[in-house]
């Protein structure tokens, strides 16, 4: 028996919207009338009022439990999606640093492309030194193809190993075929 009329709520099964906010409107509803018949001189039984809680409570346990699984699901997923952000965040952070010891060389190459041509049309017996500065930056070129290409390489390995864990997750098939790619790539 309920005497505060509790078992408005549905019985839940399943983590479904619908469901779970009729049977939330149920219990508040179920709670309200009992306060009220409380408040205005009704039953006072408490010990079946505690009953009728623990009742409806026993009823919704699978749907608890469902809704326990599912968010433990989502938080694993959550949890590696946030790691390869992370990953991914890591890349842009180097990618910026590049960006910025790119800019220096480039500076570096108009001040020794300036002075070069200074020397060139205001002192022609400097050769030795206007030499020394078109190795100079020959060797900065260098160094500056040299960073651009491994940072490619890097960010390029980052976005594959993202790809590659999103692919595990999702479907371990799929794991053979990216592994193929990945490697036939760092082969070349």
């Amino acid at each position: 028996m309920d005497p505060y009329n509790l078992n408005t709520g549905p019985t839940h099964t399943t983590p479904s919207s619908t469901s779970s906010s009729t049977g939330n409107r149920g219990a508040f509803r179920a709670s309200e009338s009992a306060s009220t018949s409380l408040r205005t001189g009704g039953p006072t039984n408490i010990l079946a009022f505690l009953e009728s809680v623990s009742a409806y409570c026993a009823r919704n346990t699978d749907f608890l439990e469902s809704v326990s699984a599912y968010c433990a699901r989502n938080a694993d997923f959550l949890h590696r999606i946030h790691r390869i952000f992370d990953a991914f965040d890591a890349a842009h952070a180097r990618a910026e640093r590049t960006e910025a010891r790119n800019a220096q060389l480039e500076h570096q190459l108009l001040t020794a492309q300036n002075t070069i041509v200074f020397l060139r049309q205001n002192d022609f017996e400097q050769q030795g030194r206007i030499q020394e500065l078109e190795r100079a930056l020959a060797e900065r070129r260098r160094e500056q193809r040299t960073a651009w290409i491994e940072d490619a390489v890097r960010i390029v390995g980052w976005v594959l190993l993202g790809i590659y864990a999103l692919a595990f997750w999702i479907d371990k098939g799929a794991v053979e075929a990216i592994g193929h790619v990945y490697k036939y790539l760092f082969c070349l």
